[in-house]
């Protein structure tokens, strides 16, 4: 049986609503009617040897829980079953995502839950877990014996989109007893989360001293942390207060590879040099993704990180103006880094930072600008730039964001641009054909890429390693995109690229020529093992055209799994007024059904006429 069916089988085991056992029928489930000794184990309260697999039960957990009430259904199944032990209980315990989770597996006279209003609009309610008596000591050990299991664990995780849990003070005060904040190193073991290896970390001002004590909690073994604030600090101190808990966790743990910090708003700058500085002493750490400002990023920190890998830098534009003009001519960062990711709000800004890296060995380069103020002259110098990494880039990924309202509101009002400011011409690209490593490119860009048929012949031909192929436009420009290609530019990721799995280009209505359509039909015995390919489309094709096009795709990619087609002209009520009518809609109307009827032969497989 499937992972999924599993699932679906222990679902119907139980009632979801009372979380009591029942006996499953074939009027619940056909799965389990295929499955009788499945039933029987149910209906006896045993786990089936089949579920005795712990990737397997990982995945129907991971299905569970995602249903209506189903940490319910969960737990139920926990305590009803008699033989529900390792490695059962290992899966289920294995991710928590907030620490209210663990004392829920307490007896139901140890605690209660009180619901209220949440303070911040996104979210419905904040449920609290309050302690009806005090904790006895077989009720530790059960909570140490669960906790103990524990991989993964949150606080303040926010579970969906409706609820957030907490811990209630009487709850938090008997936690820091039992396990108090003074224990040495060399006492992890006695810390409630001692095998935690990952931990998502939230400051919330309404539990600032419980959200500053969790670090206390976990042991030496942590290897990701990832920390964020939901909400501006209570109090001054509280920026430094949390800069300390970052410093103590790097000080104590020191197999941490992986930070990831998230601190927006200017009253948490404080915290900045703390964590930077204790960034500065993980000898092992390996990915650093940080969205705080610019203080965070500081020349000790990054001078510091002698095997840094990766890094995330999500600044604000004001801030990374700031932090790039830190950067004195000659200073370099990251001997060893391999991959970068930034967000800015125009290629200009990250040229600083880039030019500073002095790594030879960068594999992934991902950046993220905002098009009101893409400046689309940078492209081709971000692309040459990128030319020094061409024995060991695998990946380039340029693309557009949106800022927040309150990022916008920083900014000064985009510069004016006319639609050829708004224009990559082919030549642009042309740097990248000196990238022969790139399995990934990806330009999804809210501007007019004019790249014909001799730009991606060009690129197909200089880069054989291919796997994934982006190049398209993307949002709603402020003018209708022509694409400059044909169809008959595929072929040429046919021939160079083997190894190409997703395609995805803007193409027009011209079919090829015929010894183009004659050469796609010789290929076909080549058997391309592309499976995902999409097209980009403005403009009608003939109906005469569209049987030979779809036959076309399916000769030079036999083996399609998704074939997709996308219409970037703009909605009719984004048009002026005086296109707005009948004759316009019946336009776009014939537009997108001609590409539908493609859509659909291609994914039938075309047909068998020559």
């Amino acid at each position: 049986m499937q992972e999924w069916q599993l699932a679906q089988a222990l679902l119907h085991g139980y009632n979801l609503n009372s979380g009591s056992k029942h006996v499953a029928s074939a009027s619940d489930s056909d799965i389990t009617t295929k499955s009788p000794t499945l039933s029987l184990h149910l209906a006896n309260g045993e786990l089936p040897p089949c579920l005795q697999v712990s990737e397997i039960l990982v995945y129907i957990f991971s299905y569970v829980r995602d249903r209506n009430d189903g940490q319910a259904t969960l737990f139920a199944i926990a305590s009803s079953c008699r033989t529900f032990c390792d490695p059962a209980l290992d899966a289920l315990y294995r991710t928590v995502p907030n620490i209210a989770t663990i004392f829920r597996c307490l007896p139901a006279d140890a605690w209660y839950i009180e619901e209220a209003p949440s303070p911040v609009p996104e979210y419905q309610v904040v449920k609290t877990i309050h302690l009806k008596r005090f904790l006895r000591e077989e009720d530790w050990k059960s909570v140490e014996r669960n906790a103990r299991r524990v991989r993964m664990v949150g606080t303040g995780w926010y579970l969906g989109v409706s609820e957030k849990w907490a811990i209630s003070d009487g709850l938090f005060l008997s936690m820091k007893h039992r396990f108090p904040p003074q224990l040495l190193p060399g006492e992890d073991e006695q810390r409630l989360f001692s095998s935690v290896i990952r931990m998502m970390w939230s400051f919330d001002k309404q539990d600032e001293a419980f959200y500053l004590y969790t670090p206390h909690l976990v042991g030496d073994r942590l290897v990701s942390f990832m920390s964020y604030a939901t909400e501006p600090p209570a109090v001054p101190t509280s920026p430094q207060a949390v800069g300390e808990a970052h410093a103590l966790l790097a000080k104590r743990c020191s197999q941490l590879r992986k930070v990831c910090t998230f601190f927006e708003d200017d009253e948490w700058s404080g915290a900045g040099d703390v964590i930077g500085d204790a960034m500065a002493r993980l000898a092992l750490l390996t990915t650093y993704q940080v969205n705080i400002p610019h203080s965070l990023l500081s020349a000790k920190a990054l001078c510091g990180l002698p095997v840094l890998k990766e890094v995330v830098i999500r600044l604000r534009y004001v801030d990374l103006v700031k932090f790039v003009s830190k950067i004195k001519a000659g200073t370099v960062f990251f001997p060893s880094l391999t991959g970068l990711m930034m967000y800015a709000r125009e290629l200009a800004d990250c040229a600083p930072f880039w030019n500073a890296v002095q790594s030879e060995r960068m594999e992934s380069i991902k950046i993220s600008v905002h098009p009101p103020w893409m400046q689309v002259d940078d492209m081709k110098s971000t692309l040459e730039t990128f030319a020094r990494w061409r024995t060991s880039l695998r990946a380039v990924t340029l693309t557009n964001f949106l800022p927040t309202p309150d990022e916008e509101a920083q900014l000064d009002a985009p510069p004016a641009r006319t639609v050829l400011q708004h224009v990559i011409e082919a030549d642009t690209l042309l740097p990248l054909t000196q990238l022969p490593n790139l399995t990934h490119l990806s330009i999804n860009m809210r501007v007019w890429i004019q790249a014909d048929d001799e730009c991606l012949h060009a690129l197909a031909q200089a880069l054989p390693k291919l796997q994934q192929f982006h190049l398209v436009s993307i949002g709603t420009p402020p003018f209708i995109i022509y694409p400059m290609s044909t169809v008959a530019a595929a072929l040429a990721f046919a021939e160079h690229c083997p190894r190409l799995i997703e395609l995805r280009l803007e193409l027009d209505n011209t079919l090829p020529p015929e010894d183009i359509i004659q050469k796609a039909k010789d290929l076909r015995t080549q058997n391309h093992g592309l499976k995902h390919f999409e097209i980009s489309y403005s403009m009608e094709i003939d109906a005469h055209d569209i049987l030979d096009y779809a036959n076309f795709v399916v000769n030079l990619f036999p083996n399609l799994v998704i074939f997709n087609t996308r219409c970037t002209l703009p909605p009719l009520d984004e048009l002026e007024d005086d296109e707005e009518d009948d004759e316009e809609a019946a336009e776009d109307r014939r537009v997108t059904e001609s590409w539908t009827q493609i859509q659909a032969l291609v994914r039938q497989g075309g047909s068998k006429k020559d």
